[in-house]
This record gives structure tokens, C-alpha cells and sequence, in this order.
């Protein structure tokens, strides 16, 4: 079993002091997933986030979550 942290920039960081013991890099990433999942629930429009998981210093997988809000304008009625 490795450690692994959690780190997460952007519209909610949060640095990972403690890491989570897991079996390998394919245990982080399923990890990894679920972590995204429950930031992505929690972003409106024009955030963004970035997830790396890191194990002995070594960035192993990272995530990039964007947002964007597009303003349209009203379509006109030109058939008059």
C-alpha cells in the first residue's frame, strides 16, 4: 500500500495534508474519479478545478474540470 494526495486548484483548492493509503496508481485513479465527481456537483458556471494525485512527489494523474457560461442573444423576428 502507497499514499496518496488529493490535490485540488482552482475555484476550490485544497491541499491534501493527510493522502489516503491505497493499492496502486489504478486504486488513486478510481479514487480520483470520485473526488472529481463530487467537486464537479458543486461548480456553477465559470469555475474550473484541477485534481492532481501525487504519490512520493510524483505527480501520477491529473484531472481538469472547465466551466463556461455562453450568452447567446435573443434570436429577432425579422419576418415582419
Amino acid at each position: 500500500m502507497t499514499r496518496y494526495f488529493f490535490n485540488v486548484g482552482g475555484s476550490h483548492p485544497f491541499q491534501d495534508t493527510l493522502g489516503e493509503e491505497l493499492l496502486d496508481d489504478n486504486a488513486a485513479w478510481q479514487a480520483a474519479l470520485d473526488i472529481a465527481r463530487h467537486i464537479a456537483a458543486s461548480l456553477t458556471p465559470g469555475d474550473g478545478c484541477r485534481l492532481e494525485v501525487m504519490n512520493l512527489g510524483r505527480l501520477i494523474h491529473s484531472i481538469e474540470i472547465t466551466t463556461q457560461a455562453f450568452h447567446t442573444p435573443a434570436l429577432v423576428d425579422l419576418s415582419h
